[in-house]
């Protein structure tokens, strides 16, 4: 606040100098000139010191000077611009220490602040910058780093905060929204950082999808509102309503019960799911509490657009792509995590090595 006080001074001090100079040059000229409006104007430094000065400390103290920072100063753009410089520092040793330290300082100032923050384009876009590795620097066949403090990616996952407000926050919007989400997932995909069972962590955030975001059709009455009470726009499926983007895909007509039980998760909503109203645009946007497999369901999509080319509900040309990179890139690190842990992942059992694959 020292510097931010030492700033509004010079500021407020420079504006009052140029207005006695435009009032004496308006003198000289015998002539009335109206002040011009940036002269009259006090800056957003000025307006948070004298905010600052009043001892009413509180949340919505903070929540201003996050929001002043953002929106009057820019900040996550200034954060991304300086992300996408530390990436370009050339490596040492096959190492970037400076960009990994850098990144882990602009990833520190975005989490001190994320909470009073919406989920905003200009924050999606400086986090992904941030936990995203230059793509020269990708390799196939690379072996896990075990130096997790150094690593924006691990760093990102470990931390409760961030994968709230961000990371989930992508997953629930999820296919509604699904270029972030999977941009995400594959940024996120290249950390060491495993479970128990030897799977990746975004593999297990796929493998746990809780809910399923669409746009219903237009026309669509087969849902009521329930707890109305609440007054938080929850919804209740009267009838089974299918996952549009993967409704269409072929059926093996030979498969099991079991087998046909996964199918319906991964293609119907039943009756008596539950939902949110997140748009009352038309047509309405409804986040239904659905648990389904995500990595089925990626593959249902990609199959979906490969049958029914120029179907509405085809994933287009930039998320298929994610789509068919962000398998390849667990794939690979399922082998990098079962060369270390010891423990194969069932992603190795039907794939190539990517040596095979190369």
């Amino acid at each position: 606040m020292y510097s931010v006080g030492e700033i509004a001074l010079a500021i407020k001090e420079d504006r009052e100098l140029q207005q006695a100079n435009h009032a004496v040059e308006s003198f000289n000229n015998s002539t009335q000139f109206a002040t011009p409006s940036a002269l009259s104007e006090s800056s957003i430094y000025e307006e948070v010191w004298e905010k600052a000065r009043n001892p009413e400390f509180d949340e919505d103290f903070v929540r201003f000077l996050v929001s002043s920072a953002v929106d009057r100063c820019r900040l996550l753009e200034l954060i991304f611009a300086m992300s996408e410089q530390l990436r370009s520092v050339p490596r040492q040793r096959g190492e970037n220490l400076v960009n990994q330290w850098g990144q882990l300082e602009l990833l520190d100032l975005i989490r001190s602040g994320v909470q009073y923050l919406d989920y905003i384009p200009e924050l999606v876009s400086a986090v992904l910058c941030i936990v995203s590795e230059p793509t020269e620097h990708h390799c196939l066949d690379k072996e896990p780093k075990f130096d997790d403090a150094y690593d924006p990616r691990a760093v990102f996952l470990n931390d409760d905060i961030l994968m709230e407000k961000i990371f989930r926050n992508a997953k629930s919007r999820f296919p509604y929204e699904a270029a972030n989400f999977l941009k995400f997932c594959r940024a996120l995909s290249g950390c060491s950082l495993s479970t128990e069972d030897g799977l990746s962590i975004i593999c297990h955030e796929l493998e746990s999808m809780t809910t399923y975001t669409q746009a219903v059709a237009s026309g669509f009455q087969g849902y009521r509102s329930i707890r109305e009470d609440e007054n938080a726009n929850y919804v209740e499926l009267i009838a089974p309503l299918d996952m549009k983007e993967v409704s269409s895909a072929k059926r093996d007509t030979m498969q099991t019960s079991n087998e046909l039980v996964l199918a319906n998760e991964l293609s119907v909503l039943p009756a008596v799911t539950v939902g949110q109203v997140v748009s009352e645009s038309k047509p309405a946007v409804i986040m239904w509490h659905h648990q389904y497999n995500c990595l089925g369901f990626l593959g249902k999509w990609l199959e979906q657009g490969t049958n029914s080319r120029g179907n509405e509900n085809a994933p287009d040309d930039d998320v298929a792509a994610d789509i068919i990179g962000l398998l390849a890139d667990l794939i690979d690190d399922a082998y990098a995590i079962s060369r270390v842990t010891g423990l194969e992942s069932c992603l190795l059992y039907t794939s190539p090595s990517p040596r095979d694959r190369g």
